[in-house]
């Protein structure tokens, strides 16, 4: 018997999921909110470091 679960499947599993590609920024969190904070963040010209303090801390 074989470890891998895709052998074992009944069916075949074929994932759709394209990578998130941005030229201009991204903000990703479990919440909208933060989202927003961290995008207005890079919006005022911050970078990376400077959207996930503010994302953090809120």
């Amino acid at each position: 018997m074989s470890d891998n679960w895709r052998d074992r499947a009944a069916t075949s599993f074929e994932c759709e999921k394209q990578p998130a590609i941005s030229s201009r920024g991204m903000v990703v969190s479990n919440h909208p909110l933060a989202s927003s904070a961290g995008a207005e963040m890079l919006a005022a010209g911050g970078n990376a470091i400077d959207a996930r303090s503010r994302h953090c801390s809120r």
